[in-house]
């Protein structure tokens, strides 16, 4: 009876361990696609609708990555801002989204920004472990060294801030390090 009832506890034990384990890792969000551009000027050549947006909400594990940010503290957030002018000068378009160049990247990618005065970002890998961090002034066009990331995919976050710590934009854009040969074929 003693044997038995060992012999249960272990079971019941290595049910309940073997369910936690694959609970956290589904939670774990995948990274599909990139939005592939050359420069900070052009158009992108591809786009992942789900990358460099301004209003996506978070889960638990990618707030826990800026554990010094309030997310229940949010500004409005506005896409795009449309001026017109008169005479012959066209509209003039206003987009602060980020934008994150070159994608692939080789070497350095740079993402610039209009969102905020205050920046947020971190770089993870696919098990979510930080390679990148910075917290800092707002700047026009930041430069992140990727020369030393193993090729593959990778995806980084950022949450912009206004000098009161009200988010005025947040998301992420996933970033290919490598594999050219995967996006452009034989050029």
């Amino acid at each position: 009876m003693k044997k038995h009832y060992v012999v249960s506890c272990f079971f019941v034990i290595l049910a309940f361990t073997s369910c936690k384990k694959d609970s956290d890792s589904e939670y774990l969000p995948s990274f599909e696609g990139i939005t592939i551009r050359d420069n900070g000027y052009d158009l992108p050549i591809e786009n992942d609708p789900d990358d460099w947006r301004l209003d996506v909400e978070f889960s638990q594990i990618e707030r826990n990555l800026f554990d010094t940010i309030d997310f229940n503290n949010i500004a409005s957030v506005e896409e795009a801002v449309v001026e017109e002018v008169t005479g012959s000068i066209p509209a003039i378009i206003k987009c602060p989204k980020p934008v994150f160049y070159p994608n692939p990247v080789n070497h350095y990618g740079y993402i610039s920004h209009n969102a905020g005065d205050i920046v947020n970002i971190v770089v993870v890998n696919k098990s979510f472990q930080r390679l990148f961090e910075f917290r800092g002034d707002s700047f026009r066009v930041m430069r992140i060294d990727f020369s030393d990331f193993p090729e593959g995919f990778y995806r980084l976050y950022y949450v912009f801030q206004n000098l009161e710590y009200e988010i005025t934009g947040m998301g992420y854009g996933d970033v290919s390090v490598g594999m050219f040969d995967l996006f452009y074929g034989d050029m």
